[in-house]
């Protein structure tokens, strides 16, 4: 991190950089562990709600209709302004670069709910659907990364 002048929301996987292109094996990646040992996000993974409300599913693609839903608006420009700027669109659907995102994002930040693929290659396509929902926890831990991160994400916008 000094060396090369990292700071910690530069700590990305595969998937974070093109969740939509690129199948990654994060989800079996301690973060926990790697962010503690350099002291990143201290209380990232420290949780303030109960276990139902950190397993309760905010959004999904169910919320997906033909109406603009402004929950899903609001989150995909919060998942917009942590870093995923290219990958999501800021529409209001619950669509397929969402659930992309969505699913990066629970991958790297949300391993108590992230259910691991029982055989993976970097071939094949085997996400778990409920990677791909917004949970209660998601919504903490997003909101934790927006609080601690001072990031200007497009300075020339």
């Amino acid at each position: 991190m000094g060396r090369w002048n990292i700071t910690p929301q530069n700590f990305v996987a595969h998937g974070d950089i093109a969740p939509g292109r690129k199948q990654d094996v994060s989800g079996y990646f301690n973060w926990t562990t790697f962010y503690a040992e350099l002291g990143i996000f201290p209380g990232l993974f420290v949780s303030n709600i109960t276990a139902d409300q950190q397993k309760g599913v905010l959004l999904s693609s169910f919320t997906n209709s033909n109406v603009v839903n402004a929950n899903v608006t609001n989150l995909q420009q919060r998942l917009s302004n942590y870093g995923y700027v290219s990958e999501i669109d800021v529409n209001g659907f619950f669509d397929a670069k969402t659930e992309a995102v969505v699913e990066a994002f629970n991958r790297h930040f949300c391993p108590e709910i992230f259910v691991k693929e029982k055989e993976h290659t970097y071939d094949d396509n085997s996400s778990n659907s409920p990677n791909q929902q917004w949970y209660g926890i998601s919504e903490e831990r997003l909101t934790y990364l927006l609080k601690n991160t001072n990031r200007d994400l497009c300075p020339q916008c």
